[in-house]
């Protein structure tokens, strides 16, 4: 019996309300998550904490200083070589050059000064 009954349309106008409803709500989704977004400059190089500390820097010559974290909290740092493992990097602490840890950046900072002496 119930496959012989038709469903009720949908009326035009019901259609109609219906994709009205729908484009306003997601054009509300789209404003709101525009809102969100920020606009972003260009990052200026800042001088090194080395040259701020009163190291003149030689021209011609590649900058190794890095940040060196000690129970989070950051202080100037010189990459090089590792001393036990000469294939790895770190970032020696200025403070006390006893202190390191591996960081990414030191690699290409190292290579690239070893490239700059060629």
């Amino acid at each position: 019996m119930t496959l012989m009954t038709q469903l009720p349309r949908v009326s035009r106008i019901r259609r109609y309300l219906l994709s009205l409803t729908v484009m306003l709500v997601l054009s509300i989704c789209a404003g709101v998550s525009g809102s969100f977004t920020q606009s972003v400059s260009a990052q200026t190089p800042k001088p090194s904490a080395q040259a701020d500390s009163g190291a003149q820097k030689q021209a011609g010559s590649t900058d190794l200083s890095c940040t060196f974290y000690d129970r989070g909290v950051g202080s100037p740092g010189t990459c090089g070589y590792d001393m036990q493992d000469k294939t790895k990097y770190r970032c020696y602490s200025n403070v006390d050059s006893a202190k390191n840890q591996p960081q990414i950046g030191c690699e290409w900072k190292v290579l690239r000064a070893e490239r700059a002496k060629k």
